[in-house]
């Protein structure tokens, strides 16, 4: 293991929506997503879906994985999943489904962890 990098992707984020874009520079090996979420009191997250984009250039985005949290991962309010083998530059997370009973807030943060 030559090289080890950590980041939060996004952190907070209450809306769908692509985060802040990182400068990631991995050329192979695994990348670990863990996301995980919190409520406002009384609101209940019913869906949530996480994709994970890469670009050589910045200037352009590919998926390179997407997750959807199943209800066991609902109820925990947090999931890992994992990319193996895309060699990227830069790397950015983008929520494409928050559903929530009640108004107020589902807060998702995204930490991101690789190796190569």
């Amino acid at each position: 293991m030559d090289a080890v990098r950590r980041a939060v992707a996004t952190s907070e984020q209450v809306n769908t929506g692509v985060s802040k874009s990182r400068k990631w520079a991995v050329t192979n090996g695994v990348i670990t997503v863990e996301t995980s979420f919190v409520t406002d009191v009384g609101i209940v997250c019913t869906a949530l879906t996480i994709d994970v984009e890469g670009s050589i250039t910045g200037n352009f985005w590919f998926a390179l994985a997407s997750h959807s949290f199943t209800a066991a991962e609902l109820t925990a309010q947090a999931c890992m999943f994992h990319i193996v083998d895309k060699p990227i530059v830069w790397i950015r997370t983008n929520i494409t489904t928050l559903t929530q009973t009640g108004l107020g807030n589902v807060s998702v943060t995204v930490d991101l962890l690789s190796y190569d």
